[in-house]
């Protein structure tokens, strides 16, 4: 598969180290997307095995003794009944709605089908790394974080049951009151990949970004770095032939009543409001403060590009599973707002949807920018290509649900099917929009824009 490009001019930047300034020449080379955005060179990414995070996450922490098992145990454990392995951890009925488990006022299934591996032997090596993933363009404007940065395992398939674990860290600037110039040398860090011909070399270069972190940064693999939304870890989970199920975790890296412990908290999913919400039937007040929110976000969502549409969603209205305990379908927001327009509530709503889409000056219908709201969860983005108006189509992601693939490869610097493949939507899509950014950042000192 072709290698995608996107030339970076010569600029002149300026690095930030700590409090001090140096001038940096940057010297011409082209934007790599294998090497600078989404690295899936196996022979780098032998040397990010399951084990060796997990015992970097630990060493950073508060509690440096505690063992790699205990900690994907105890995440795991959150997906079984009270009091599971340890009382006083997270479980699945900690909330309970009706007498039955629940998360943020929705039922859950509780435990899951992959709750077995809290119990079951444990084997880190069925965790194969896939990708490196580079999220600059997820900085905070304020300079908050300089970027997430990703790295993507998939369990081995025996038996029949995927389990990828998404280890997403906003990585903390050192030097928050200087704000987003303070991150230069992260986006220098990684556009500067690009120009290494090395294999090697970059192997080196992003296993010490990664473990130990580059001068005056910290490394990626470090707790505080998954403690606050939207960063964190996230797992998609499911049998084939079943919809597959995510889920959302927090990493707690504290000492308190005379006890420092490391352990994860599920949480709700970013941008997965319930469906159930935009039925218009629905009366409780929450919904309808949803619905109200909702009207607020179609400027938003109608904007004519697929990287720049977007909505916010306040954690109120956020669900813990995309398929709940009780088979609602909250990820499938289309569902819920079809499924009582009929009813002079649901006439009146569509009335508003299309009402708002007027104001913004856009000729969309309701339903398509349903669907876009729907295409910013987590189960949309991992979804065929479907129509979103206006002649757009919000791309596919192929092979089999994953942006990146265990199981389908392509020619890389090391000869054919030396890296793992990476999806059509972020080859042709996603990550073009990630240079654009990288690169108005490096010359310009642009911020990140919104970006998927």
């Amino acid at each position: 598969m072709r290698t995608t490009r996107i030339v970076l001019c010569a600029v002149a930047i300026v690095a930030l180290t700590g409090a001090k300034r140096r001038a940096v020449e940057l010297t011409p080379h082209d934007l790599v997307l294998e090497r600078s955005f989404a690295v899936t060179d196996k022979s780098i990414l032998i040397d990010f095995r399951f084990e060796p995070v997990l015992r970097a996450l630990i060493a950073n922490s508060v509690a440096p003794n505690m063992m790699p098992e205990q900690f994907f145990r105890q995440m795991f454990d959150t997906q079984r009944p009270g009091p599971g392995l340890d009382a006083s951890m997270p479980h699945c009925d900690d909330e309970l709605l009706d007498g039955m488990a629940a998360m943020n006022g929705f039922h859950r299934r509780c435990p899951t089908d992959e709750a077995f591996l809290a119990t079951d032997t444990y084997r880190s090596e069925k965790f194969d790394p896939v990708a490196l993933i580079n999220r600059f363009d997820m900085a905070d404007a304020s300079g908050a974080t300089c970027g997430e940065y990703r790295i993507i395992f998939e369990r081995d398939t025996t038996p029949v049951r995927f389990v990828n674990i998404i280890f997403e860290a906003g990585l903390r600037n050192p030097h928050p009151e200087q704000g987003l110039a303070a991150c230069r040398p992260v986006a220098q860090f990684w556009a500067e990949l690009s120009a290494i011909d090395s294999v090697a070399e970059r192997h080196a270069r992003l296993e010490k970004f990664f473990f130990q972190g580059i001068d005056g940064f910290p490394p990626v693999f470090h707790p505080d770095n998954f403690r606050d939304a939207p960063h964190g870890i996230r797992t998609m989970q499911w049998i084939p032939g079943l919809a597959p199920h995510f889920y959302q975790f927090r990493v707690v890296n504290e000492c308190a009543n005379g006890a420092c412990r490391l352990f994860v908290k599920p949480d709700v999913l970013e941008n997965m409001p319930s469906s159930s919400f935009l039925d218009a039937t629905n009366t409780s007040d929450r919904a309808k403060r949803y619905r109200a929110h909702f009207l607020g976000q179609v400027r938003n969502l109608v904007i004519d590009d697929v990287n720049g549409f977007f909505m916010t969603t306040p954690p109120e209205f956020l669900v813990g599973e995309n398929e709940s305990g009780d088979r609602i379908e909250h990820a499938a927001l289309l569902t819920g707002f079809s499924r009582n327009l009929r009813t002079p509530e649901g006439s009146a709503f569509w009335t508003q949807v299309q009402n708002a889409v007027h104001d913004a000056g856009s000729n969309l219908f309701p339903e398509e920018v349903i669907r876009r709201a729907t295409q910013l969860n987590c189960e949309g983005c991992h979804s065929q290509a479907f129509p979103i108006g206006n002649g757009l189509f919000f791309p596919e992601a192929q092979p089999f649900f994953n942006h990146v693939s265990r199981s389908t490869f392509e020619k890389g610097d090391e000869g054919p099917d030396s890296r793992y493949a990476v999806s059509l939507a972020m080859r042709n899509v996603f990550i073009p929009n990630r240079m654009r950014i990288l690169t108005d950042f490096l010359k310009n000192g642009t911020p990140p824009a919104r970006s998927k």
